[in-house]
């Protein structure tokens, strides 16, 4: 009898352990298909890829109510995630009650003359008729107060685990099943410490959801928003606490053309209520008049991609530093859609340049206000801007 209750209690034991270890297997196999995990293993560097960016962007308020809106962006290109061909990164706040527009560009000077081919379609003129040796030591003394020479390395885009490290600039996500992140970032009087958590599902671009870049080459990727942004800000040495919200976009793909891009501009709008949209125009500079407008809809847990053109021009601005007018006050009439929409810029003067104003482009914190579906909604949005019209010197 008492070998008999041995036998079942080892027996009960034997079942209740692979009991558990299928449970705990099941539970695994859960968390591999959730879709926290999912973009977790997609928030890592790519490699074998020519271009990825990562922008995090949004806004704060502190105890005081003044509100700021932060923007980091981090670039590399090349065909491995570490180390990159050319890595840099821009930085900028706008301080709100300041009317203030504070960049910083971080990288290596000869990378970033790389990354300049790509932004202006005119610098392969500026620089054969300069001496480039002369170029990188200016930039090397810091005769450019904007340009900020980082020491080696230059830049970190992880391949084994999301994490981003470039001078100033450290964004990590925090755990595999949370959508969360930590943001630390600083630029002359400023410096932002947060962390970012959303239960949003991403904008997803794949094989499904498809992203045209040129005729041949399409993108990668996905927009994160509704991120509640918790932590702190210190501004002329002294720290507040602030909350605020910012919405997140991880993009890459293999394509090198855009130097022969004479226009492009990307319109990221994160509405109050969740809706997400994002408009990519891109318009080819070998004589070819043809704008091609791709706008991603995305409501609740649908996507849905329409063609344009549904982009109005309502504003343009001229800037005194590089001479040229960029478009920067825009609406989007979508009536099929019951979308109207005004992207606002919070300050006209949000140019960011490289080096000297060559390479120059509108990278600037907008606010939104609108109607979808026949309700007034408000939104925060990010406006890249590649396209300018040079000013006439009479």
């Amino acid at each position: 009898m008492f070998k008999r209750n041995n036998y079942s209690i080892f027996f009960f034991c034997i079942f209740l352990l692979f009991d558990l270890s299928t449970s705990v297997a099941s539970k695994d196999f859960k968390k591999e298909n959730d879709i926290s995990y999912l973009l977790y293993e997609r928030d890592k560097a790519h490699r074998n890829v020519t271009i990825e960016y990562w922008t995090i962007s949004g806004k704060v308020k502190n105890e005081s109510n003044k509100v700021y809106y932060w923007t980091s962006s981090f670039y590399k290109s090349g065909f491995t995630a570490l180390p990159s061909i050319f890595n840099y990164a821009i930085v900028y706040v706008v301080d709100v009650d300041k009317k203030s527009f504070s960049f910083f560009t971080y990288g290596n000077p000869s990378m970033v003359i790389s990354a300049e081919k790509a932004i202006s379609s005119d610098l392969k003129e500026d620089l054969e008729n300069k001496d480039l040796k002369d170029a990188l030591e200016r930039v090397k003394n810091k005769i450019f107060t904007n340009f900020a020479l980082m020491p080696e390395p230059y830049g970190i885009a992880s391949s084994e685990k999301p994490f981003l490290l470039y001078g100033p600039l450290k964004f990590e996500r925090l755990k595999k099943n949370e959508i969360s992140y930590s943001l630390k970032t600083e630029l002359l009087d400023y410096a932002l410490e947060v962390k970012l958590e959303s239960n949003d599902l991403p904008l997803n671009y794949d094989k499904k959801n498809i992203l045209k870049v040129g005729d041949t080459e399409r993108a990668e990727g996905y927009v994160i928003g509704k991120l509640k942004t918790t932590g702190r800000m210190k501004k002329n040495d002294i720290w507040e606490k602030v909350i605020g919200e910012f919405f997140y976009t991880h993009m890459w793909g293999n394509w090198n053309k855009a130097s022969a891009w004479k226009e492009t501009n990307r319109i990221l709008i994160v509405l109050e209520n969740g809706i997400k949209l994002d408009y990519h125009t891109f318009k080819d500079g070998k004589g070819n008049k043809k704008i091609e407008d791709q706008i991603f809809i995305m409501k609740d847990k649908n996507i849905e991609k329409i063609e344009g053109p549904y982009l109005n021009v309502i504003g343009k601005w001229d800037s005194i530093a590089s001479k040229r007018k960029y478009k920067i006050d825009w609406r989007i009439n979508i009536p099929q859609k019951k979308i109207d929409l005004h992207i606002a810029p919070i300050l006209k003067q949000q140019e960011v340049s490289v080096i000297e104003n060559r390479g120059a482009f509108w990278f600037g914190s907008c606010e939104v206000n609108g109607n979808v579906d026949g309700k007034n909604l408000k939104g925060i949005a990010l406006v890249k801007s590649q396209y300018y019209e040079k000013i006439s010197n009479k």
